[in-house]
């Protein structure tokens, strides 16, 4: 009898299994939606081993809600668990030369999906076609004398014969810099503290194919 008391006592102490788990936690599917589809080529051939993420877009930068997955052999995807309301659907598949939609230096014409979803809903046959084959940039800044690799330098992008540029770090990886890139025309500059900017240099990116330079700057003079 006396164990049985001790049994109740306990259970009201400490309520039902589930009292402690927030809503959120135990019905996630009521909480927020799901998108499936499948990513295309250009050909409209199914491509797998694709990176897909959602984005929702209500947010600022530093607070948006991301959800990824990765294409299966039939380049079909399912995007778990999304936020209620506007998402943006972005793709990856920088190991064979496409670029990142969301963060490519020149994106181009690739529009990206919008959907809306619901909480609880379901969101089927989601097509997403990839952008164009692109190229991958890489290289490496280093000291003119001593060839040691410079943390500091900047380097220039731009579209050949045009103002569209941008300034990256020419440290983005170990060994210098890297970037998928589209396949296009560009001029490549570089500067640094204390040292001298570099003359301009025509880089011509091919589909499917790295280009590698090494740029030397010149120290200024005292």
């Amino acid at each position: 009898m006396t164990i049985i008391l001790l049994l109740l006592s306990t259970m009201q102490l400490i309520g039902p299994a589930n009292a402690a788990i927030p809503n959120r936690l135990r019905h996630p599917q009521d909480r927020c939606g799901i998108v499936r589809g499948r990513v295309i080529d250009e050909k409209g051939n199914p491509v797998d081993r694709v990176r897909v993420f959602a984005i929702a877009v209500n947010h600022p930068p530093n607070m948006r809600s991301e959800t990824e997955t990765e294409t299966d052999p039939r380049g079909e995807f399912s995007l778990p668990c999304l936020e209620p309301g506007p998402n943006a659907i972005w793709i990856s598949k920088e190991r064979e030369y496409y670029p990142n939609t969301f963060s490519s230096l020149f994106p181009g014409d690739w529009k990206n999906p919008l959907v809306r979803i619901s909480a609880g809903e379901a969101i089927n046959g989601l097509e997403v076609r990839l952008p164009p084959q692109g190229s991958r940039l890489s290289g490496r800044v280093i000291d003119g004398v001593s060839g040691k690799l410079m943390d500091t330098a900047v380097l220039r992008l731009c579209r050949a014969k045009t103002r569209d540029c941008r300034n990256v770090s020419a440290r983005t990886v170990n060994e210098g810099f890297s970037f998928v890139l589209p396949a296009l025309d560009l001029t490549l500059q570089v500067s640094a503290p204390g040292y001298v900017t570099s003359k301009p240099v025509q880089v011509a990116l091919k589909r499917g194919v790295t280009k590698t330079i090494t740029v030397p700057l010149t120290r200024q003079s005292p």
